[in-house]
């Protein structure tokens, strides 16, 4: 039996590098081989600098000085390691590996053919649901179509190039052409098709089929939307089931069209859903979506063969939240540059990605620019312990224990000043905080009235008085980037602050602005400090906002503070309707005659639905 080594050589001697590169290079004939810009990760250039050697089958860039033989090249681009390189070129050249014994040899013999003939039946599918969403004769193709150039924007290249297909209405369609293809039973154990008394059935009916492929772009299950109204037994999507070619948290999905980019770019996104994918992708950004499931450590490594730096760009509702911050620690504890995205705009990425007037670099940038990964948990967590009415201690516990995390103290050091400002403290006291809330014993001498923003606003007229605080905060420390241009602007400021201690104030800039039709100076809105007669609260907002606290580093991208200012204008405007909603079911409960119910439950109706359609 050979060594290892010997196989590695004979690989050597004959496989043909050029064709190996040519999947991810053009390549151009020379004297003594090949040229081509460089497809290594990382190095992105427009005059060829990278060779080939088809004497010695090695490549060289003299543009990044990185080279080596294919194992390496399949090693760099591919993200293989080095035995799957191995197992996968012996394959291509029909190279026998080394087994351990006759039994096992034969026992995998049998378990290849097998694979091969249910990655042949999933093929097919692919094949035949394209082919029947293609069709203009095929019963529901039609709507689909409609479905997916109409209400999606996708082009019929996107079509093509995603393997898009229809699964028609009929029980058992697929069933039939993979039974004459002697693939019924592999169909089985692959999920296509159900045995129920010796019949079979076709497991995804009447909708549009999503192909899922591996990293090696071999489709190994289906994700089927349905186009019609979802209910408990008409899911919006039904997913293989798991199967020896299929397990959800090993794969996710589109990493075969992302390595590429991530290779080019050095980042991914993360995103839920297969629409959000693709829009990513259709501007030159890498993503990888989640299906239905959380974040796994298999995921992660599949990833960091290509980068290890990533943004979360999660829907910003509830579950949206929810799966940022189960996916956060552990890639915090693992090490990753993580940064999370929140400047959707209550849309979804595609959605977004499609009212985005920017390209690929300027969005990029956007997404890299996004708050960082720790600093977006600690300030979720200080939000929630607000909610939940939380007293100082147990809020401060919360952040203490996430700062624990993984993350090196150097990093730590720059990031702490930045965590300080956003819950309004200096870093000195949020590191005494930090050293102050170590065992039972310091909880209970902790001074709380030395935590300036997690005091109790017993004298705040409203519930939501925080939010405004927060928003007139964030608006005076950003005046410049986030001044009204026009008199329809400063209406809707006004319209934020009504009902809150800063609602004359804002009036009064209003008016100026109005009255003088210039931008107002921030000294003309300092002056009210002056003023002995104001509210000694309001002065404190005031104050927050005029005298950033040390370490404060204001936001410079005037994009980037108007879309943290919405976020705390959405924040306020959802916790002011959920007051409203509050105070009317208080009505209903006092038992109004019956025009005056119905008057009340139609405005609880409007605002539910104004909380549904996040402005």
């Amino acid at each position: 039996m050979r060594s290892l080594a010997e196989i590695k050589e004979e690989i050597k001697d004959r496989i043909d590098l050029s064709q190996v590169v040519s999947k991810h290079a053009k390549l151009v004939k020379t004297s003594g081989g090949y040229k081509a810009c460089c497809p290594l990760p990382g190095h992105s250039e427009k005059t060829p600098s990278f060779g080939i050697d088809t004497r010695k089958n090695l490549y060289y860039c003299y543009g990044c000085q990185r080279g080596g033989d294919v194992f390496k090249f399949l090693e760099e681009v591919e993200g293989l390691s080095f035995m799957e390189a191995v197992k996968e070129l012996a394959e291509q050249l029909g190279i026998e590996l080394p087994k351990a014994s006759p039994q096992e040899a034969e026992r995998s013999r049998q378990e290849k053919g097998l694979r091969e003939q249910g990655l042949e039946a999933l093929t097919r599918s692919s094949q035949f649901f394209h082919y029947l969403l293609m069709n203009p004769t095929s019963p529901g193709a039609k709507r689909a179509l409609e479905y997916l150039r109409v209400d999606r924007g996708l082009s019929d290249e996107e079509i093509v190039k995603l393997q898009l297909g229809w699964a028609p209405e009929s029980p058992d369609t697929l069933a039939q052409k993979l039974r004459s293809a002697g693939l019924l039973q592999v169909a089985e154990d692959a999920g296509l098709v159900r045995n129920y008394g010796g019949r079979h059935y076709d497991f995804f009916q009447d909708r549009l089929m999503i192909p899922i492929r591996d990293r090696r772009s071999r489709v190994i299950a289906f994700s089927g939307r349905t186009l019609k109204p979802v209910d408990t037994k008409n899911p919006k999507y039904k997913n293989s089931p798991e199967s020896p070619f299929f397990k959800k948290k090993e794969i996710l999905y589109g990493l075969d069209l992302a390595v590429p980019l991530m290779n080019e770019k050095r980042f991914v996104c993360l995103v839920e859903g297969y629409f959000d994918q693709w829009a990513f992708q259709r501007l030159g950004i890498p993503s990888v979506a989640v299906m239905g499931t959380a974040l796994t450590p298999e995921h992660l490594r599949d990833l960091e063969r290509f980068t290890k730096q990533m943004v979360l760009v999660l829907d910003a509702d509830k579950a949206g939240v929810a799966s940022t911050k189960r996916s956060l620690p552990q890639l915090l504890d693992a090490g990753w540059d993580t940064r999370v995205f929140s400047g959707l705009q209550g849309k979804d990425p595609d959605e977004w990605l499609k009212t985005q007037k920017h390209g690929a670099d300027e969005v990029g940038r956007l997404l890299k620019s996004s708050p960082e990964g720790l600093e977006w948990l600690i300030l979720q967590t200080v939000s929630e312990a607000r909610a939940e009415q939380l007293g100082r201690v147990p809020t401060l516990q919360r952040v203490r224990d996430l700062w624990a995390r993984g993350v090196d103290s150097t990093h730590k050091e720059l990031l702490i000043n930045q965590i300080a400002a956003s819950v309004g403290l200096r870093a000195e006291e949020l590191k005494a905080a930090f050293d102050e809330i170590g065992t039972p014993v310091k909880v209970a001498r902790l001074d709380e009235d030395r935590y300036e923003p997690f005091k109790d606003h017993s004298r705040s007229k409203h519930s939501w008085d925080r939010d405004a605080e927060e928003l007139l905060v964030w608006w005076l420390r950003h005046w410049d980037k986030l001044h009204p241009s026009s008199e329809a602007e400063w209406d809707q400021r006004v319209d934020l602050f009504v009902g809150s201690l800063a609602e004359g104030l804002v009036r009064s800039w209003s008016d100026e602005a109005r009255r003088t039709n210039e931008k107002l100076k921030i000294s003309f809105v300092s002056l009210p400090l002056e003023q002995s007669q104001l509210d000694p609260l309001l002065q404190q907002w005031l104050y927050r906002g005029l005298v950033s606290p040390e370490g404060f580093e204001s936001v410079e991208n005037a994009d980037k503070a108007l879309i943290s200012f919405k976020e705390l204008a959405y924040s306020l405007k959802k916790e002011k309707a959920h007051a409203e909603i509050a105070r009317l079911e208080q009505q209903l409960r006092s038992r109004p005659n019956e025009e005056e119910a119905l008057e009340v439950l139609s405005r609880i109706q409007r605002l539910r639905l104004s909380l549904e359609k996040r402005s």
